[in-house]
């Protein structure tokens, strides 16, 4: 079954979360931004339950959508036709749950993310002695696609080294991460993982999205 949007439509909303208790819902602004990809059960409070301080037609009708399905997988099928790659948060109060089978890359990715964060709160020795020892060719494990085992300290150390500023256009973060609250760059590698290239810092660098992507796609860009 295809996904649902709910835009400016609350009561047709609501009407779906009492009619699909067992589904899931992802919430997102109505600008679309990839990295705000939310998802939620359909009994979770968070999206059903107006609270007291919330305006009227809050879920959908002042710059929020949801979509909804009984199938997680089909909600990340929504982000993917929007370029995006998958969920940038499970909600931590319902704790909605991905099948492994249907979407263990989303879960890697998520459990990678943390994996950063953690490592960004260590001191500096900490990490320098783990990438030390660390091998600077990544494993890789086989789902439907290859996906590389990341060392998040390589990213953690190439985001420290960056302060906040893109290594390629020199310009300030575009933005604050919700999730931590520290400037958002991608970690871009020079030679690509898939090609043969180190999970090391010495082949990474801190990017802003707009730079990344010219990085990959840009004409003449490797």
């Amino acid at each position: 079954m295809p996904a649902t949007l709910f835009r400016k439509n609350e009561q047709a909303y609501l009407a779906w979360l009492r009619a699909n208790p067992n589904g899931f819902v992802l919430t997102t602004s109505s600008t679309v931004p990839l990295h705000y990809m939310s998802l939620h059960k359909a009994t979770c409070r968070m999206i059903s339950k107006p609270m007291k301080n919330m305006a009227p037609g809050a879920f959908t009708e002042r710059g929020y959508i949801k979509i909804c399905s009984p199938s997680t997988q089909d909600l990340k099928s929504w982000i993917n036709s929007k370029g995006g790659t998958g969920f940038s948060k499970l909600c931590s109060i319902c704790k909605p749950d991905i099948n492994k089978g249907e979407d263990e890359e989303t879960t890697k990715e998520l459990d990678f993310d943390d994996q950063v964060t953690s490592s960004l709160k260590d001191s500096e020795a900490d990490r320098l002695k783990r990438l030390q020892n660390a091998p600077r060719l990544p494993t890789f494990s086989t789902a439907s696609v290859i996906v590389f085992d990341r060392n998040p300290d390589v990213v953690a150390a190439v985001l420290l080294h960056a302060d906040g500023v893109c290594e390629e256009c020199k310009s300030p973060a575009p933005f604050i991460r919700r999730r931590d609250n520290t400037p958002y760059l991608e970690v871009h590698h020079r030679i690509r993982l898939a090609d043969g290239g180190e999970d090391s810092v010495e082949n990474a660098l801190a990017v802003c999205p707009n730079c990344h992507r010219r990085l990959h796609f840009g004409l003449n860009d490797a």
